[in-house]
């Protein structure tokens, strides 16, 4: 079978992640994309560069609409890490690692994560994030919307 065209292809791997662009952690950026899932074979990866301001929160967040069985990721690479860079996974979301060794989170429903690039109270939380999409379900075409910001 074979899915209709997704606009973002090729991004099965990390290496060749769809770049999203630049926001920062002001709620008021960040962005939603519409994707296609080719079963399981199929994982969709995307990055986006995000700048901790001062005036602003580091919440990174995603919501994932689908009508099937959908899983999301989000890995984190600080741009300045410090000895101590933390990602805590919250409402319910699993720890996780990425292929290329970035920490991160994973849960089959939207979820935040807390980061600290271990720069100390008030420090630099500035980081490129990894997003990836899959599906457990074999030989669907799977549509989802993803919302995502830092």
């Amino acid at each position: 079978m074979a899915c209709p065209n997704d606009a973002f292809e090729p991004n099965e791997a990390e290496a060749s992640a769809h770049d999203l662009g630049a926001l920062t952690d002001c709620d008021d950026t960040g962005g939603t994309l519409q994707g296609v899932l080719d079963g399981v074979s199929d994982a969709d990866w995307f990055r986006y560069d995000a700048a901790d301001t001062v005036s602003c929160k580091v919440d990174p967040t995603r919501t994932v609409v689908s009508q099937g069985p959908i899983r999301v990721c989000k890995f984190f690479e600080c741009t300045s890490p410090g000895p101590s860079v933390q990602v805590t996974c919250l409402d319910g979301s699993l720890d996780d690692v990425s292929p290329q060794g970035r920490s991160g989170c994973c849960s089959d429903h939207g979820f935040s994560t807390k980061l600290d690039c271990g720069n100390g109270f008030g420090g630099d939380d500035s980081a490129t994030v990894y997003v990836r999409v899959d599906t457990s379900k074999p030989g669907v075409c799977l549509d989802y919307g993803l919302a995502y910001h830092f």
